[in-house]
């Protein structure tokens, strides 16, 4: 790991043109967030619901079965948002807060 962590920052600028890691995610990840939630829609099967992270968007799709959990970093636009599971549906709330309750058209 101490060797990894030694290659990246020696190549730093390289890494940030490829991956834009010190970009924030949802400049990093413009291009493909719409691909993203699109394909998780599309594997969700009927009954089921898929919660998931990583992209700091949180959402709720319009059918409701598939939710993306946000993020805790205080420079996204929307963050410390909290996924509820509650008699079979998703909620999006942001924490010690109000709940989300537009839906996404995906």
């Amino acid at each position: 790991m101490e060797a990894l962590c030694h290659v990246m920052y020696d190549n730093i600028e390289r890494f940030d043109n490829l991956f834009g890691i010190t970009q924030p995610p949802e400049t990093r990840l413009s291009k493909i967030l719409g691909d993203v939630e699109r394909l998780a829609s599309s594997t969700v099967k009927k009954g089921e619901i898929l919660v998931f992270g990583h992209t700091h968007h949180p959402f709720i799709n319009e059918a409701e079965n598939v939710v993306n959990s946000g993020c805790w970093v205080q420079d996204a636009p929307i963050y410390d948002t909290i996924v509820e599971l509650s008699g079979g549906k998703p909620r999006l709330f942001i924490f010690e807060g109000r709940e989300i309750t537009e839906r996404a058209q995906i």
